[in-house]
């Protein structure tokens, strides 16, 4: 062990006390003389406490470049120093480390890094580029772990490509902001947005986002799950007939129903649902796709967003770097903007085979959970009849039936479709034009599909059981057929039988005793013949027995199914209270909330009322 330099300590602390360095070179001469070993340690130790102390009040460059600070937020010194709990408030953000770095590429040298790569599927399907050599690929970055290997589609606000984890080892799908929008700040905010809402949008049926960064080329960009499968659009498209594969298009419906549900229960709508924008997945897995047209809707509706954007004190139920507002006309970061941040007046975004009359008509404000009921309902068209609510020659006049609301074509179509009668009946209430009209939002949809998709397998069950009962009959009555005829044929033979022993007796009349042994011969074979005629007939009668068992059988069978169908409608039924009651809880509490406030009490008036004796036929208070 090597022994420590006599007076080290000491002499360390005299030099830092002396501030010029020729003062300090003197005294260094003056104390170490020829040791020249301590003096090389004193020096050493100088050194590391000056670089020590610049980094303490200067970052160093390499981390100083990985900072970003939002506007109107602390310096970079004050950051640091004040730590993050006091330099940032809830709408400042710091993001330290550059978006997409491979963090594998850091630890080689260090370890032995892994690549554990999993074999594809056989289902995946056909590879999804359609430009390996798009313009929208941004220039590769060395120190990136994404490989970006083409264009899979396009939008009118970014382009979608397919790339590859490197570190992780799993394909993507990385939409990035068009090359002729990156100068915009109101598309890029909105395209940040969209990454925001999808992030926090954590259902089966959604992609989920798992990162938002930016490349060199200064494009925003985030990363999502891809999914590898079939537009819903080409599933239609691809139908021979509209009643093909009806029962199991409409449970992917189903599907889509729950995905929107479940947006609208954390306050975003679409708005641009259609079959399009719909992926079914090579094991069945169903996403809602392209949310870059979603508004985040205001807990209080449409009068309390008029409200707030009075007084710029709007807050979204999901909150972004956004300026906490809607999602209709993007601000700029770091002011308030409009509470619910509205589009320019008579500016329309969404597709209009799809769009509800409000939408087309540029009515922002108005727009809430129905106009994706409107949607929902538009596809359920689709599905049925093979086409969406409008139609017409060009895309004008599309867009006119859809801003008057021109649906009797549509409605027709869905009469003469041949589906059933409720299905028809559910989705003319979707497509009503006035949005009070319609079910009040994706969830109330999803119980009415639910219910019938249930009826539907009951019918299906009970048309089983019926068919199964009326083969059994059927194979009765071949028995019972089969056992006339046996005894038909039985009673002719015992018939010829007598005539036989008739001539038989009157030749052993005639010829005595030579008669009399032929007379035994012949009743012999007679006894032989008679008992092969009974047991004819006992098989018959066995035959009847076990006919009538497997009658009684199916009997039972249907009797079970009736008791069954009985109890699923009791369980609906405790659902459909347990949903209320959720609901009722929930918006209680959101009363109890707005009751703090004095400009809350109209709110808790709307609430208290909208729970009425005409809305529920229980107390649901406990």
């Amino acid at each position: 062990m090597k022994e420590p330099l006599p007076q080290l300590d000491s002499l360390f602390l005299a030099a830092l006390d002396i501030e010029s360095p020729e003062q300090r070179a003197t005294f260094l001469n003056e104390t170490c003389g020829t040791n020249l070993e301590l003096r090389h340690e004193v020096e050493r130790l100088l050194k590391s406490n000056e670089l020590s102390g610049s980094f303490l009040e200067q970052p160093a460059p390499e981390l100083d470049a990985t900072m970003m600070f939002r506007k109107g937020s602390l310096n970079g010194d004050v950051a640091i120093h004040a730590g993050p709990a006091t330099a940032f408030d809830q709408r400042q953000a710091v993001v330290i480390g550059r978006a997409g770095l491979s963090v594998l590429k850091n630890l080689e040298g260090t370890i032995n890094v892994p690549r554990i790569l999993l074999r594809d599927s056989i289902k995946d399907g056909p590879e999804p580029i359609l430009k390996p050599q798009s313009f929208e690929l941004p220039d590769r970055d060395s120190d990136s772990r994404y490989q970006l290997q083409g264009e899979i589609a396009r939008g009118g606000m970014g382009a979608i490509l397919k790339g590859r984890d490197t570190d992780l080892g799993r394909e993507l799908a990385i939409k990035v902001l068009l090359d002729s929008h990156k100068d915009k700040p109101d598309v890029v905010q909105r395209f940040i947005e969209e990454a925001q809402i999808g992030g926090q949008l954590q259902h089966p049926g959604i992609a989920p986002v798992y990162e938002l960064g930016q490349f060199a080329d200064r494009r925003p960009f985030f990363s999502m799950k891809l999914v590898k499968g079939e537009t819903f659009s080409k599933l239609l498209a691809d139908r021979a007939d509209p009643s093909v594969d009806r029962a199991k298009l409409v449970g992917i419906f189903e599907h889509v129903c729950q995905t929107v549900a479940y947006a609208h229960s954390r306050g975003v709508i679409h708005r641009d649902l259609k079959p399009a924008n719909i992926m079914v997945g090579a094991f069945g897995e169903v996403q809602v796709m392209d949310w870059g047209l979603a508004k985040v809707l205001l807990a209080g509706g449409v009068a309390d967003e008029k409200k707030a954007r009075n007084t710029q004190l709007a807050q979204s139920l999901i909150q972004t770097l956004r300026n906490n507002t809607g999602s209709d006309h993007p601000g700029t970061v770091g002011d308030l903007g409009s509470a619910g941040s509205q589009t320019q007046v008579g500016s329309v975004m969404g597709t209009p085979a799809y769009m509800p009359p409000e939408q087309a008509l540029g009515e922002t404000d108005h727009l809430d959970e129905r106009a994706d009921v409107f949607g929902l309902g538009a596809i359920l068209c689709e599905i049925l009849t093979g086409k969406p609510p409008y139609t017409a020659d060009n895309g004008t006049m599309v867009f006119r039936m859809a801003t008057r609301g021109k649906l009797s074509e549509c409605f027709s179509r869905l009469d003469q479709c041949g589906a059933d009668v409720e299905l028809i009946a559910i989705t003319k209430h979707c497509l009503a034009v006035e949005p009070s009209e319609r079910p009040r939002d994706a969830n109330v949809l999803t119980e009415r599909i639910t219910a019938y998709l249930a009826s539907v397998e009951t019918r299906l069950r009970v048309s089983e059981v019926e068919r199964a009962a009326e083969a059994a009959r059927a194979e009765e009555a071949l028995h019972t057929v089969a056992e006339t005829e046996a005894r038909a044929r039985a009673e002719r033979r015992a018939k010829r039988l007598q005539l036989i022993m008739a001539a038989v007796v009157l030749v052993l009349v005639s010829i005595g005793g030579v008669a009399a042994m032929r007379s035994a011969v012949v009743q012999s074979r007679l006894k032989d013949d008679a008992l092969n005629a009974e047991r004819v007939a006992e098989e018959a009668r066995e035959g009847a027995v076990k006919a009538a068992r497997r009658e009684q059988a199916l009997a039972q069978e249907a009797q079970d199914l009736q008791q069954r169908e009985s109890e699923l409608r009791q369980q609906a039924e405790v659902r459909e209270q347990t949903i209320q009651a959720m609901l009722y809880a929930a918006e209680m509490n959101l009363a109890g909330q707005a009751a703090d406030d004095v400009s809350g009490l109209r709110r808790v008036g709307q609430i208290t009322t909208s729970w009425g004796p005409e809305r529920v036929a229980r107390n649901l208070r406990g």
